[in-house]
Parts: structure tokens; C-alpha cells; sequence
């Protein structure tokens, strides 16, 4: 998954909440606050708000280290 695939499925955003993140990787919060946690994405916070921007999650998706990140993640547990 590639910039222009999240800007289809997400038009005119520039981040996105937690929870569609999530829903766009197929996983849970709990993964994601490890994500965090391991400084293995960067957020912005506004309030109240965690807002991860779509250039951070282009670079997530595109990365080939995604899955080795989803193993350690278990491993971790």
C-alpha cells in the first residue's frame, strides 16, 4: 500500500485517527500503542487527539520491515 492507495481510500485527509489507522493495517490498538512505544511510528497530538499523518503511514506501509515489526511485536508478548 502506497500513498495514492490511502488517498483513495481516504480523500483529502492529511492524517489519520488511531482507530482508521488500525482498520487500514488490519490491527489492533494495543499493536499500535507498541508501534508507539518502540518509536516505531511518529503521531501528532492535538488535545485530546492522536493523529498519525498520512506520509508517516505511507512510510509504515512501504516499508519492508512491516512484518519483521508485527513478529517482534508478538515475540515482545
Amino acid at each position: 500500500m502506497d500513498l495514492k492507495d490511502l488517498q483513495a481510500i481516504f480523500p483529502n485527509r492529511t492524517s489519520l485517527r488511531v482507530a482508521e489507522f488500525c482498520t487500514a493495517g488490519g490491527f489492533g490498538t494495543t499493536f499500535f500503542y507498541w508501534l508507539l512505544k518502540e518509536k516505531k511510528i511518529r503521531v501528532q497530538r492535538i488535545g485530546r487527539v492522536t493523529l498519525i499523518p498520512m506520509t508517516e503511514v505511507a512510510i509504515f506501509f512501504e516499508s519492508p520491515a512491516t512484518s519483521t515489526t508485527v513478529h517482534d511485536a508478538k515475540k515482545a508478548r
